[in-house]
């Protein structure tokens, strides 16, 4: 995780990487917070009782308001400091399967990663420059287009398989669910 900050690569953690988050003893979240940080936590219900025992209660704001925050469940809230969250509850599946996680981590990834050349390309530093800043507002967008989009093909993979859709199923979903949100 240093490394992709120091080299200024947007970054999201879930699972271990939230794990050292909240419970390892020599783990400094200072690095992480700075708004030219690109920094998106997707704890589930256990992982963010964690992260609120170490940071406080509303945890992007305890973060400092850059960091948001995906409370992964039934509906996937998104919070970015004192503000109200945005909720996404379209699309989803009565089955969560193992590694919806990381699509979902994949997913919101590509968007910041996407955010982060356009930032580049609107700074005049072009596209492969680290210095460009992500906003918080585009923070916020790539992660709740990576909830709706993991939503949508979580939905479409369940339609097709019902209980025995597995995260592979997910994975190749992802590709018409973006066709369907995003392209005109």
């Amino acid at each position: 995780m240093a490394k992709a900050l120091e080299m200024r690569v947007p970054l999201v953690v879930d699972a271990d990487g939230l794990w050292i988050w909240s419970n390892s003893d020599t783990f400094d979240a200072e690095p992480f917070k700075p708004k030219s940080q690109a920094v998106v936590l997707t704890p589930n219900a256990v992982e963010l009782r964690r992260l609120e025992r170490r940071y406080g209660e509303n945890l992007s704001a305890s973060l400092g308001g850059e960091v948001v925050v995906v409370e992964k469940g039934a509906m996937d809230r998104v919070c970015a400091g004192d503000g109200p969250p945005v909720v996404v509850s379209e699309g989803g599946s009565p089955r969560r399967c193992g590694g919806q996680g990381d699509v979902l981590a994949g997913c919101i990834g590509t968007f910041l990663s996407w955010a982060a050349a356009g930032a580049a390309g609107s700074s005049g530093e072009g596209e492969d420059s680290e210095a460009a800043e992500i906003s918080r507002d585009a923070k916020v967008a790539s992660a709740l287009a990576g909830s709706l989009l993991t939503r949508e093909a979580s939905r479409a993979a369940f339609e097709e398989r019902g209980r025995s859709m597995v995260c592979g199923d997910v994975v190749e979903e992802v590709g018409p669910a973006f066709s369907s949100l995003f392209e005109a």
